[in-house]
């Protein structure tokens, strides 16, 4: 099932303009607390990304990453808020990271050569993306608290798709929305050892 999600969700122009919106939520929200350092005022300071995955036709404002940094000098420590968009520094938008991998989990030859033709990526980047999730951030601090947080005992192994059972919503975009905002922690600098690499 969730392999057909992948094509659902992945040409969807309106949640990734959902996505873009929550972003910018998040930016002005972290803009108003000021600098967390000095409590000095944030300017804008975005830089832009190339991502990968986007739908064509998605906002062009969706390849910048918000970023703030602190006004006063001698401070000036760059912040970056936390992300429906990206996971960290994957090429890849999260929406993809997050489906693809989920639907690798008990995969076919043929399902896999789809997922790839789809997004423009190589089988070797699907494979890693599943290895990361069930190694990495499986031990990652981050996903032992959020362990807490679920309805049930979650194994490496069956992550990510698990997340994506746990918080089923009826449309597919409402459920990957739901486990993009769970690891929005992870697309900052508080959980480094969840980062992707």
């Amino acid at each position: 099932m969730w392999h057909i999600w992948v094509g659902a969700v992945m040409r969807d122009v309106d949640f990734f303009a959902l996505l873009l919106e929550a972003d910018r939520e998040e930016a002005s929200a972290a803009r108003e607390g000021g600098c967390p350092h000095c409590a000095a005022v944030l300017h804008r300071a975005d830089y832009g990304r190339k991502p990968r995955g986007a739908p064509a036709g998605a906002p062009e404002e969706f390849s910048v990453r918000f970023s703030l940094c602190c006004s006063r000098d001698g401070c000036r420590k760059r912040l970056t808020p936390m992300s429906v968009r990206f996971l960290a520094r994957r090429v890849y938008v999260g929406a993809a990271v997050v489906l693809v991998a989920a639907a690798m989990q008990g995969p076919s030859p043929a399902r896999i050569k789809r997922l790839s033709e789809l997004l423009g990526m190589t089988r070797r980047t699907a494979r890693r993306w599943l290895s990361w999730w069930q190694t990495r951030f499986a031990g990652s601090d981050f996903f032992r608290s959020l362990r807490g947080l679920l309805h049930r005992l979650v194994q490496a192994e069956e992550l990510p798709l698990a997340l994506l059972e746990i918080l089923h919503r009826p449309r597919p975009r409402s459920t990957t929305e739901a486990v993009l905002k769970l690891l929005r922690p992870i697309t900052s600098a508080t959980a480094p050892d969840a980062q992707p690499v």
